[in-house]
């Protein structure tokens, strides 16, 4: 889609010349914004990932992702794990016990709202 190709650089160009904010210096806004096109499903980039599509051409069914930046916390468990023999375990547990929580939810809305499921 041409037009729509357009219409994602334009955006590009626009954040890319924002300077109201220290963290839009530099082009660093569109670290914030992704135009993505013709991705494989489950591809492990968040902006571009999806689900795989329906086998039946007509579902509209609405599905969602959350994208998390864990930064800070990917840097405390590997501090945590202090080798990289324990990364296989403390780094795990540490993002089961702290992602847990959000899965819980996002199993929830997915459960009670057939929109997502």
């Amino acid at each position: 889609d041409v037009e729509a190709a357009h219409a994602a650089a334009d955006c590009i160009r626009t954040i890319s010349a924002l300077r109201s904010h220290d963290y839009l210096e530099g082009g660093l806004g569109n670290f914030r914004f992704c135009a993505a096109s013709s991705c494989r499903d489950f591809i492990p980039f968040f902006p571009g990932s999806k689900c795989c599509r329906s086998k039946n051409s007509d579902d509209e069914t609405v599905r969602f992702a959350v994208g998390l930046e864990n930064g800070k916390l990917a840097h405390h468990l590997l501090s945590k794990a202090k080798s990289l023999t324990n990364i296989s375990t403390v780094f795990r547990q540490g993002m089961v016990d702290a992602l847990s929580p959000l899965e819980r939810i996002c199993q929830t809305v997915a459960n009670t709202n057939d929109a997502y499921t």
